[in-house]
């Protein structure tokens, strides 16, 4: 007999006994469904994480390099010129290199009083820094606001209300009676800085507010970014003056590149090629940093968390499994004397066997395929839910796990053969004389 007889036969029994086949489609259904929801909630919570991270918290797709035994970025010696930094850019597997300049005596006013904890640091490369609103500085004249820069700018301004308590309004503000800070609220509004120019003199300048800085729990509200033409300190190199900066932080396009860029970087930077070379010489030890063993680790744990939730899963699909065989086991019972029909008008045992286990596995396949469908719908349900209970996370991705889905299908064919090959078992071994006289 074809199989495509076998498959018209067990759709014919399927749907004879809608209820029966019902009930065994979801059990492998739930089954399948609570394993897909939770692996695919677990790769877009991963995914989401790792985005924190890389982007706000440990920024770990970000290599930085600055003298070992320095104060970092903003106490260092300034020996990393812009004409490395330009040529790091270049290098296979860099997104964008950038500087932490400070500059020398900036000093940030809003009117007449003064901006206390706002740091002025210098951009060569302002698409590193994390937007939140507005656009990245272009030039001169501009400027964008550290979060809690920006909001003391709008409270001087009379933007925003301005509460002798910091802690009230923190409360006020949690608590919903305070409407979230629009920060596309401070756009255009001009502030004045003081710096020390290339003359060395006390400059004062106007900037406009064109961006704000990504608010976070994980930034320095503080920090402020404009173009590196207000830096100070630069080296005669080759006869050319070059602006030099106490560190330099670069960016991978892939995470996973991020050793191999390292490598190149100290490479270069080492070699005589480099003007740090000959600003520093046979003394010249480096620091270079990168967190990508923290992400390492984050994902194993991630890897070790889905292993456990998806155990749980794998236990309601076994529950799953074993109520399709128990309802087969029924099926065999009740279908006694069509067994006995079927045997006595010539049906071999192979050939009953084969027809409930094909009956079985193609409802346990049609309950993988809907148990994915539901998996991927259950998941964006899941996401949302953690979303609106989440300070933190803005958003979960949804990943597609086609693997997942790979695996889904052929475990409900294994799930299918498995738990029918007892209850087919059982009606090929039907006596017929036995099952006629069945009532």
């Amino acid at each position: 007999m074809k199989i495509g007889e076998y498959l018209k036969l067990s759709w014919t029994n399927i749907k004879s006994h809608k209820l029966r086949s019902l009930l065994s489609l979801l059990g492998v259904t739930f089954g399948i469904a609570s394993v897909i929801a939770i692996m695919t909630m677990m790769g877009g919570l991963e995914e989401s994480l790792v985005n924190i991270i890389t982007q706000d918290l440990l920024r770990a797709d970000t290599i930085n390099v600055s003298l070992s035994g320095s104060f970092g970025f903003f106490g260092g010696d300034r020996v990393f010129s812009e004409r490395d930094v330009d040529r790091l850019r270049s290098i296979p597997g860099v997104k964008s290199a950038d500087v932490a300049g400070p500059l020398r005596g900036g000093a940030l006013y809003a009117g007449t009083k003064r901006l206390l904890d706002a740091n002025v640091i210098t951009t060569t490369d302002p698409s590193i820094v994390p937007l939140g609103v507005g656009r990245l500085v272009e030039g001169g004249g501009e400027i964008v606001l550290g979060a809690n820069v920006a909001e003391t700018v709008m409270k001087q301004f009379g933007i925003i209300e301005e509460f002798d308590d910091p802690d009230e309004e923190e409360r006020l503000r949690l608590s919903g009676q305070l409407p979230p800070i629009n920060y596309e609220q401070v756009l255009n509004q001009e502030l004045r800085m003081k710096y020390l120019n290339r003359e060395r003199k006390v400059t004062e300048t106007t900037l406009t507010v064109v961006g704000v800085v990504k608010e976070s729990q994980f930034l320095s509200g503080s920090d402020s970014y404009v173009d590196s033409s207000y830096y100070l300190d630069t080296e005669e190199i080759d006869g050319t003056e070059y602006l030099v900066f106490p560190g330099v932080f670069v960016r991978v396009n892939n995470i996973d590149q991020l050793v191999e860029v390292r490598n190149a970087i100290e490479t270069y930077l080492t070699s005589d090629e480099s003007d740090i070379k000959g600003l520093v010489g046979s003394q010249l030890d480096l620091d270079v940093q990168t967190t990508k063993e923290v992400v390492d680790e984050i994902r194993a744990n991630f890897v070790g968390i889905a292993a456990f939730l998806g155990g749980i899963g794998a236990v309601a699909l076994l529950v799953g499994m074993i109520g399709v065989m128990n309802i087969m086991l029924v099926s065999v019972k009740e279908r006694t004397r069509e067994i006995g029909i079927m045997k006595a008008t010539g049906a071999t045992n192979g050939f009953v066997m084969k027809s409930f286990l094909t009956e079985c596995t193609m409802i346990c396949l049609f309950g993988s395929i809907l148990g994915i469908l539901l998996g991927m719908g259950g998941s964006l349900l899941i996401s949302q839910a953690m979303i609106a209970i989440s300070s933190g996370l803005e958003s979960i991705p949804f990943v597609f796990l086609y693997d997942w889905y790979i695996i889904a299908v052929v475990t409900g064919l294994v799930v299918g053969v498995a738990s029918g090959m007892y209850p087919a078992w059982s009606a090929a071994k039907t006596d017929p004389i036995q099952a006629l006289r069945y009532e």
